[in-house]
């Protein structure tokens, strides 16, 4: 540990000592987080080229680690490096790619909220369409960019309310409606974390029963019916809950 804390010490060694210090590490693993924190540290400093550091952390997830981190740095002055790093991030080459881009529509969301989201879809189109043009219309990014959109809208609204979404164009209505089936299965799958609610979510027969059983128990997790949510909380009772059956009074 002496050598590891030797390493990440600011101080006048050089970045090829302080890696030096890292891979004469016995544990692998530690010798990667030592490499990778060293990297890191520099590259947030601007005192190296991620191109020539990354590649002196060790190969694997640690690397991996790296790039994404320097592409995240890179992309505020040069978007297309960035995105040239993110390709080298595997196996976290998506998500690496979705972080270029989701603070700025994050915020286009947080201004408005869910309530508004037809007002801002021209901004959030003509956001897409910058990034579709660099990341060559890929369209797991695309996929995950309205996914994303939605759900930063939709993610704190109580009680979740899809009839939002009814105002919006058929594909985006679609859009919508699926980011918020799928906001509600996290909001399943949080609840079943506590035995308690488990027993709620997993025996619960209608939707009904459940958004009201949870409004008395704790900090609501609340939604007004709607077809989607209905169909989302039935199939997650059927692939999520192994022992409790819905309409049972198993304890």
């Amino acid at each position: 540990m002496e050598r590891y804390e030797q390493a990440l010490t600011e101080g006048p060694s050089s970045i090829e000592d302080k890696l030096a210090a890292c891979r004469s590490l016995g544990d692998p693993d530690l010798a990667g987080d030592c490499a990778h924190a060293v990297v890191h540290r520099a590259v947030m400093r601007s005192d190296g080229d991620p191109a020539v550091l990354c590649p002196q952390v060790p190969p694997g997830l640690w690397r991996a680690e790296c790039w994404f981190e320097a592409a995240e740095t890179t992309a505020r002055k040069d978007k297309k490096r960035a995105i040239e790093l993110c390709d080298l991030a595997e196996p976290f080459r998506e998500d690496c790619r979705q972080h270029l881009w989701q603070g700025q529509l994050k915020r286009m969301v947080d201004r408005t909220g869910p309530r508004h989201f037809a007002q801002q879809l021209e901004r959030a189109q003509a956001l897409h369409d910058l990034w579709a043009r660099l990341l060559h219309d890929d369209p797991e990014q695309s996929f995950r960019f309205w996914r994303r959109f939605y759900q930063a809208g939709l993610g704190g609204m109580v009680p979740l309310d899809l009839a939002v979404c009814d105002d919006l164009p058929d594909l985006h209505r679609e859009r919508c409606i699926d980011a918020g089936s799928a906001t509600w299965i996290g909001h399943l799958e949080q609840a079943i974390l506590d035995p308690k609610k488990e027993r709620i979510v997993c025996t619960s027969a209608e939707l009904g029963d459940l958004v009201q059983a949870w409004a008395v128990m704790g900090p609501p997790v609340a939604a007004l019916s709607h077809p989607r949510l209905e169909l989302a909380a039935q199939e997650f009772q059927q692939n999520s809950c192994l022992l409790l059956e819905p309409g049972s009074n198993q304890p």
